[in-house]
């Protein structure tokens, strides 16, 4: 494609202005009018300047968006030595109850401590739970549910241990284990 560039003379548009126009021997002939004060050249960066904001914010909003994505609550209880079974075991139970009466929990699992590696510090329960987003968490942790739950349990509590975290990508399994069961496990037919 051969472009031809070329200046309108000042008093054809104005002092210091000038229009640019391609002609394109491959379009026929045609004129195309890039508009007032803007040459080719000009008009290329601009075009490319606002591609590259464009693309960035792009960038930005979906990093934004994933950033945003499922928010992982942990919640670790150290009970204090005199808190007798009948408190611990209400504290899970009022704990168990908090789905139901908050909405945002997506996700609720819990269990004791079965670890043998004995790096526990002496937590001995332990909350999984998941909401979809950081606003969502946000909403739990304010509802007075939760701070009526943590009223209750801060008394008989050592400590507690909250991590929050938003999974990183899941990684496709590269190792895939071996069937222990036998070759013709599952080729039986049926009748």
């Amino acid at each position: 494609m051969n472009n031809e560039h070329r200046h309108l003379p000042h008093d054809e548009s104005g002092p210091g202005i000038f229009l640019a126009r391609f002609t394109s021997r491959a379009g026929g002939g045609r004129q195309k009018e890039l508009g007032f004060g803007r040459t080719a050249a000009c008009y290329a960066r601009q075009l490319c300047m606002k591609s590259l904001i464009y693309l960035a914010t792009l960038a930005m909003l979906s990093a934004s968006a994933s950033a945003d994505g499922p928010v992982r609550h942990v919640v670790q209880f150290k009970f204090k030595k005199n808190t007798t079974p009948e408190q611990i075991q209400q504290v899970v139970d009022e704990f168990a109850k908090l789905p139901q009466k908050i909405h945002v929990i997506d996700t609720f699992e819990w269990g004791t401590n079965v670890s043998t590696e004995g790096l526990d510090q002496g937590y001995t329960h332990c909350w999984l739970l998941s909401f979809r987003s950081e606003k969502d968490r946000d909403f739990y942790l304010h509802h007075p549910e939760h701070e009526a739950f943590a009223a209750l349990a801060k008394p008989l509590l050592e400590s507690a241990h909250v991590v929050d975290f938003i999974p990183a990508k899941k990684l496709r399994k590269t190792f895939k284990p071996k069937s222990t069961l036998p070759g013709s496990w599952g080729a039986q037919k049926t009748g």
